[in-house]
């Protein structure tokens, strides 16, 4: 229903799942070994390891019980937004229209699955407890709300879940303020934070530790999403953002207009959410005579995206004071409120197809990159309209005939439900098939317990090997340990916001010696360098052209068929207009002698260097690559077409051949060569990535890395680093040889006594016990050497050779090492965040304190 990469929606699930298996083996969730090379787990907030709603998902950790967790976090919302609307003082039905036009505002609905959802959904719990404690200020509520302050950091996005808590306390001071308790303010407050700081500090300094050694695309983007106050002011009148308006319901502007004539001591309250929400406004909005404060660190960082909610939950809740008005004080007549009303209802209906008859550029109104573009609706319109009739229709009502409040307030309740509903129908994307069935060759991986690879996007669906436990060295995240991407890209990989994956052949050798094992593809694989068939030239005569693309014409081609991988390799070379390279792209297919698709590859650009060409780039003269997989099921001798067919993105459709080549053809497939099938060789140890498997109906294959020692290997030979630039420069040199010499940085490196004579090849060192906090490593080698682990180097993770501590030196760029003297030894690697000791002191502290308090107190009124 909207244009959002659904991959996204699914980044955080296979996290819940990898926490909930924590949980349930009794293993700390400190480290995540099973993405990229190891990132820190305690130190990512957005995994909500220590939240409560996640915790119940350990109890039945499936997609069913997930889907029932969103429902869960609905119900959180409604509820909590009724307990702060009482808390207020406004009534129980208006109580029940804030809480449904809260949790079921179309925005809230979209975003429960992404980072922002939970903290959305806590929000009015927290907001709650702030609020509670200007009716009766006590240190046990203070502490109440310093714990919620704690889960709801544990919760949620850190970003979504700081803001929250800022705009929470703005309007506890403002609340104070406006009683003439400035001082009382301040010092509830500064009660808050400090015991919230202890509380949430296991989360919260390994969190900035985390900070201080990671790199996150957020501290290098220039680009920072804002809403426009247009672009709001629209949406509140009209959901014109489709399933995700921050729309709150038809009658929300017009209760909110006449919300400052609330009397009596709730006159406080309404005038702390006008402050409060003008505050949250500009923060969402950023005008441009305060942008110059947002462009400040950092504040730039900060989508304003993540003040939604909150600027929501306020706005919903001037609606509810608006809504009392509505039922006690507005009467037909010359008053302020029934002008107020009726302006506002006037602006709902006219103000909409005002601005497309102004011709506003309505496409230039999205707040939030991957949504539709905002657009007016004829449809929405009229039933906006015609609902705000019917609250019109009350107010006659009111006027020939008595209604009781209640029959108004359950009205209100119909009309604004009524409208959400309309609204929210599409909040919820359609989802794709994903589950965690345990389908080949997951079992085979997990099984293994080797590093992975998988190349492409499209192989697995994103993090779903943390769900596994399989160790993958992709990763699709925000966040990454330092120099993992720098690392990555000079390894071929594709770097884009979220997502770190290597998707072009030939593989650099960089991976043989990272201790990647096995390559899980769609496609064929092979490293830099690797032998195969030599390939032969198709006889094409003077080339062939297309019907309607007289400039467009294939020039040569040559392939061969590789039996021993069952796969195709070969150059293509088509001759295209500079000015058009980008409009055509071609795609690899494999036919039967039926002309049935056997198999068919994705779309690349005709030219090297051009569009979705990044593994097809072969030389400079505009040839591109081509190469498919023979699918293993075929019978030996059967016979099988590699061909090509040429897709026109203008015209979205395939061009066809103009005339009939010399050879067989199945248009538009132009078949260059016929092979008959043989088994392939499964297995082979002399091939640099052998075919291991083929399975389901993507004919996913398995690719065994010969040339890896694996991901724990002794090596006899060293070189020093002077500088991180230097030792990647080293790594990525093309006559590296990482399987006797490992890279070293830092003065234990520098030190290290130098080994002569010829390089000795490394040796492969099994890992004896394994846990995501600890490995145990036995090394048995007859010379002086050091024991590279290809994992991320890290601050916390401590090692010891024969229980007596050693320095862990930082090889290869990105990975560890000790060094181990010959003979029988036992090496383990333990990780702890450094600053975790610190923070549970911090934390016992806390709920010290907090006892001691809340007895002191309870003594005292007694």
């Amino acid at each position: 229903s909207v244009w959002c990469d659904e991959s996204v929606f699914l980044l955080l699930a296979p996290y819940y799942q990898l926490i909930a298996q924590y949980w349930r083996h009794l293993e700390f969730p400190l480290w995540n070994p099973y993405c990229g090379w190891g990132i820190p787990l305690l130190g990512d907030i957005q995994a909500a390891a220590f939240s409560p709603i996640r915790l119940l998902f350990a109890l039945n950790p499936s997609m069913y019980q997930y889907n029932l967790l969103i429902i869960l976090e609905i119900f959180v919302a409604v509820l909590g937004t009724y307990l702060l609307s009482r808390q207020m003082s406004l009534g129980k039905l208006v109580s029940v229209l804030v809480a449904l036009t809260y949790g079921f505002c179309p925005y809230f609905l979209f975003f429960l699955e992404l980072l922002t959802g939970t903290s959305a959904a806590l929000l009015p719990c927290l907001y709650w407890l702030f609020i509670r404690i200007t009716s009766h200020p006590t240190i046990k509520r203070a502490i109440a709300c310093a714990a919620g302050c704690a889960i709801f950091i544990a919760s949620g996005h850190p970003e979504a879940s700081f803001l929250g808590i800022i705009f929470a306390t703005l309007l506890m001071v403002l609340i104070f303020s406006l009683r003439q308790e400035k001082i009382s303010g301040l010092k509830w407050t500064a009660t808050v934070a400090v015991f919230a700081i202890c509380f949430a500090a296991p989360l919260l300094l390994p969190f900035i530790e985390n900070l201080a050694y990671s790199d996150c695309y957020k501290f290098t983007s220039h680009h920072v999403t804002k809403a426009p106050g247009a672009v709001l002011l629209l949406n509140l009148l009209q959901p014109m953002c489709s399933g995700a308006s921050p729309y709150l319901g038809i009658l929300a502007v017009a209760l909110m207009v006449i919300a400052p004539l609330t009397r009596g001591a709730k006159k406080l309250s309404v005038i702390a959410l006008l402050v409060s929400s003008s505050v949250v406004f500009i923060c969402t909005c950023r005008p441009l005579f305060f942008q110059f404060l947002f462009d400040l660190t950092p504040a730039k960082f900060v989508p304003s995206s993540y003040c939604l909610p909150a600027f929501l939950l306020q706005l919903a809740l001037l609606s509810g004071f608006g809504a009392e008005v509505f039922t006690n004080h507005l009467r037909i007549g010359k008053n302020r409120p029934f002008l107020l009303f009726c302006a506002a209802a006037f602006g709902i209906c006219f103000l909409p197809p005002a601005f497309e008859w102004w011709h506003y550029p309505f496409k230039l109104g999205n707040f939030e990159n991957g949504l539709a573009d905002m657009a007016f609706s004829h449809r929405g319109w009229i039933v906006t309209s015609a609902l705000t009739c019917c609250a019109f229709s009350l107010l006659l009502l009111e006027r020939i005939k008595r209604i009781p409040k209640r029959a108004v307030s359950i009205s209100l309740i119909l009309i604004t439900f009524g409208s959400l509903c309309f609204a929210n129908r599409k909040s919820l994307p359609e989802m794709p098939p994903f589950n965690y069935d345990e389908v080949a060759p997951l079992p085979f991986l997990k099984e293994k317990n080797e590093r992975v690879m998988s190349l492409g996007f499209d192989v697995l669906s994103p993090n779903t090997n943390a769900a596994y436990r399989i160790n993958s060295v992709n990763t699709h995240n925000v966040m990454h340990p330092d120099r993992y991407v720098d690392f990555m890209m000079k390894a071929g990989a594709n770097c884009t916001t979220f997502n770190t994956v290597v998707d072009r052949v030939p593989i650099t050798n960089l991976l043989d010696y990272a201790g990647i094992r096995y390559v899980v593809s769609l496609a064929p694989v092979f490293g830099e360098g690797d032998a195969g068939p030599e390939p032969k030239v198709v006889s094409l005569g003077t080339g062939i052209s297309f019907e309607n693309y007289p400039n467009l014409k294939l020039t040569s081609a040559s392939v061969a068929y590789d039996s021993r991988k069952a796969e195709s390799r070969g150059i293509i070379k088509f001759e295209v207009p500079a000015d058009e390279t980008n409009r055509f792209l071609y795609s690899v297919v494999v036919l039967g002698q039926d002309g049935n698709p056997l198999w068919f590859g994705g779309m690349y650009s005709l030219r090297a260097g051009g569009r979705s060409s990044s593994q097809n780039d072969v030389d400079k003269n505009g040839s591109v690559a081509l190469s498919a997989l023979v699918p293993i099921h075929l019978k030996p001798a059967q016979k099988f077409f590699v061909g090509v067919q040429v897709f026109d993105t203008k015209s979205c459709k395939f061009v066809v051949p103009a005339a009939k080549p010399p050879f067989t053809s199945f248009s538009p497939v132009v078949c260059l060569s016929e092979f008959s099938f043989l088994n392939p060789d499964k297995g082979a140890n002399d091939i640099h990535y052998s075919l291991i498997s083929e399975s389901g109906p993507q004919k996913v294959r398995v690719y065994k890395n010969t040339r890896s020692l694996g991901r724990a290997f002794m090596v006899f030979q060293h070189k020093h680093a002077n500088s991180p630039d230097e030792a990647l420069q080293l790594i990525g040199n093309r006559n590296f040889d990482g399987f006797s010499t490992v890279i070293l940085e830092g003065e234990q490196g520098a030190l290290a006594p130098e080994v002569s004579g010829i390089a000795k090849k490394g040796v492969s060192i099994n890992i004896d016990d394994y846990s995501p906090n600890h490995l145990q490593l036995n090394t048995n080698c007859s010379e002086d050497g050091f024991l590279v682990l290809t994992d991320t180097f890290f601050p916390g993770w401590t090692a010891t050779v024969d229980n007596r501590p050693t320095e862990i030196l930082r090889a290869n760029y990105l990975f560890r090492a000790v060094r181990v003297c010959k003979g029988a030894h036992k090496v383990v690697f333990t990780y702890q965040p450094i600053t975790l000791g610190f923070s549970l002191v911090l934390f016992f502290a806390g709920v010290l304190a907090s006892i001691l308090l809340v007895l002191k107190e309870r003594a005292e009124r007694e």
